[in-house]
């Protein structure tokens, strides 16, 4: 007998492709990246492989990155602490770090984000976001000025967030 189950791999692709296309043009691509967060906690059990949080993380950083087979060398640290799990070579377009609430300052007080990146290939062009209690924010973008010079490829990239807003 045929499943009647609805496939979810049409929408997730579509969304992998505008999510990618959103970084190359400088879009805002923080709302994609959120569907395919939640897209991602609905294939978690369809993908073994796929390990996902049970639950929406209260803060979480997403990078989005182009091309998506670009290895990124990511340090990533949150009031001078490394953020567990974010401390690697990663690959696929983009990455999803929550953040433990032990790492954060009290509401209403600034947090600063350190980001060491460095791209294993040339011609990237990146977004930082950042998703606190459902609120996205961008917090950083950049691009490869030249392609054929790795001197630009490594950099450290500090932001704030989580601060009173005016």
């Amino acid at each position: 007998m045929p499943s009647k189950s609805y496939s979810l791999l049409p929408q997730y692709e579509s969304l992998r492709g505008q999510l990618q296309h959103a970084v190359v043009v400088d879009a805002p691509a923080g709302e994609l990246l959120h569907s395919l967060r939640t897209l991602d906690a609905s294939l978690a059990g369809l993908v073994p492989s796929n390990v996902v949080a049970a639950t929406a993380p209260h803060v979480e950083v997403a990078f989005a990155w182009y091309p998506e087979n670009a290895p990124l060398s990511l340090y990533l640290y949150c009031n001078d602490v490394p953020v567990p799990g974010a401390k690697g070579i990663f690959t696929g377009g983009r990455l999803f770090v929550s953040l433990p609430a032990s790492m954060l300052k009290p509401a209403g007080t600034a947090n600063e984000l350190v980001a060491v990146m460095r791209f294993l290939s040339g011609g990237w062009k990146y977004q930082l976001w950042v998703d606190v209690g459902g609120r996205r924010e961008m917090l950083d973008q950049g691009h490869d000025k030249d392609p054929s010079n790795p001197s630009d490829d490594s950099f450290i990239r500090t932001v704030h967030f989580g601060g009173k807003q005016s």
